[in-house]
């Protein structure tokens, strides 16, 4: 073959070959981009050892807040890990418990307008939870509860103003909770302040079988 054929050849042979290495080439980056996206962005996982080594790394974090406190008072912040302040499986379970309470909130707010007003909560309780009487005595579910929970657990007793460990779960005293002021606007923070962790087993002893509602 002559050579300027030879070259004339070639030269069509590459243009034909550039679209298929084209394709191949973007279907790589499709591939990689897709790997990318899939893959769990963690900076660092840590494993659940000791009770001892997460109160550890609470003091290590503490440390570090309060040096960015120190540092910049106005703008700073620190990032931390929950994983590594306790167990995962405890630590999952709460935010499990914290998600269905918020979710309750919302099955609660019939006109959907993100606040409850003393009826709606009222309607809601009757219609998911027994009033006292109904099922059995309170004060032995609460107290039962109550005996459960164990010592240093993550959602920390009664120093918050949901009053931790149960507390008065009835209909009258959960509205004096969410509504001291009798404003008729019990909003999504004031339900969560009412409801902490640790009252949610003696919440729950009162449910009613609503199973599909």
């Amino acid at each position: 073959m002559p050579v300027a054929a030879e070259g004339a050849a070639s030269a069509a042979a590459g243009a034909a070959a550039a679209p298929a290495a084209a394709e191949a080439a973007a279907a790589a980056a499709d591939e990689a981009d897709a790997r990318f996206t899939a893959a769990p962005r963690s900076a660092r996982v840590y494993e659940y050892t000791t009770e001892a080594a997460c109160d550890a790394h609470v003091s290590i974090f503490l440390d570090a807040v309060e040096a960015v406190r120190d540092t910049s008072p106005r703008d700073g912040f620190a990032a931390v890990k929950l994983t590594a302040l306790g167990n995962p499986a405890l630590l999952e379970a709460v935010s499990t418990a914290i998600v269905e309470t918020r979710n309750l909130f919302g099955k609660l707010d019939a006109d959907a307008d993100g606040r409850l007003s003393r009826a709606e909560f009222a309607r809601g309780y009757r219609f998911f939870f027994a009033e006292d009487g109904e099922r059995r005595d309170f004060a032995a579910a609460a107290a039962e509860a109550a005996d459960k929970q164990p010592q240093g657990n993550v959602a920390g007793g009664g120093g918050g103003g949901g009053g931790g460990g149960g507390g008065d779960l009835s209909l009258d005293a959960l509205l004096e909770k969410l509504d001291p002021h009798a404003t008729d606007a019990i909003d999504p923070a004031a339900w969560i302040d009412a409801l902490p962790v640790d009252a949610l087993p003696a919440l729950v002893s009162r449910c009613r079988d609503t199973a599909g509602q």
